[in-house]
């Protein structure tokens, strides 16, 4: 195995099959789904991940859940940044009721516009402050393994300077904290 240079960036991707092995190795990039579920694996403290579009099925069955879910055994602190309309469907609330306080729910909250003008597009997860992935893939199916998906994984100060503006936007509640 080689040594992981602290700053770098690898080329992510999500593309249909047949095509998604194929493509991978002739671009020399990672899945999408294997970035977001190491990510998980080796968080030490917390995850925050967002995405406008989720399916709960995502959390709940398959590598990611599976991931997710032994990350919030460990006491790793869950951060899901979503919409309004995505909390309130009753499989996150099971999930919230079963990991209480080391699953954190937000929805972007803007004070100085109405809510109508601005949401979150975001799409990203951020492992402790050393690495993070951004990209265009959403939290569904089609997101993760059928549409064609580009992104990028980070380590180093890229990593940190998302870590620091996930941080100030929960500081400032433009990342709000979601109540049941």
């Amino acid at each position: 195995m080689r040594p992981i240079n602290p700053q770098y960036a690898e080329l992510v991707i999500t593309a249909p099959e047949p095509h998604a092995l194929a493509l991978a190795y002739a671009t020399r990039s990672r899945a999408t789904l294997g970035v977001l579920v190491s990510l998980f694996v080796d968080a030490e403290r917390n995850v925050a991940i967002a995405a406008p579009y989720l399916q709960t099925d995502v959390f709940e069955s398959g590598m990611l859940g599976a991931a997710m879910t032994a990350a919030l055994e460990r006491k790793v602190i869950v951060e899901l940044l979503t919409t309004k309309a995505n909390l309130v469907n009753p499989r996150i609330r099971s999930l919230f009721a079963k990991f209480g306080p080391s699953l954190r729910l937000y929805y972007p909250e803007f004070p100085e516009f109405e809510s109508s003008e601005l949401g979150s597009h975001a799409k990203f997860c951020i492992c402790d402050d050393t690495a993070a992935y951004v990209g265009s893939a959403n939290l569904t199916r089609p997101g993760l393994g059928e549409h064609f998906e580009l992104g990028v994984l980070v380590r180093g100060q890229a990593a940190f300077a998302m870590r620091s503006f996930w941080n100030f936007a929960v500081h400032y509640k433009l990342f709000s904290p979601y109540r049941y």
